[in-house]
């Protein structure tokens, strides 16, 4: 879940695909947008970026993500 500015939304969009291709010599890179939930006043987006690139070790994305985990 992301809540904050578009400008702050788009240029983190913007990075993931970004990444995606710069890492993809060969294959395909994917982006999707899926509106998942919406109110008068609110909406849910799901963003997927799915690449063929060379990927990030386990080792590295642990040290990457566990700050958004909460470890």
């Amino acid at each position: 879940m992301v809540e904050g500015d578009s400008s702050k939304v788009i240029q983190i969009l913007i990075n993931l695909v970004n990444n995606a291709l710069k890492f993809t010599e060969h294959g395909e890179v994917y982006f999707t947008a899926e509106l998942t939930e919406s109110t008068e006043i609110t909406f849910k987006v799901l963003f997927k970026v799915k690449d063929n690139g060379i990927g990030i070790s386990k080792e590295a994305q642990q040290k990457i993500f566990s700050h958004y985990s909460g470890r």
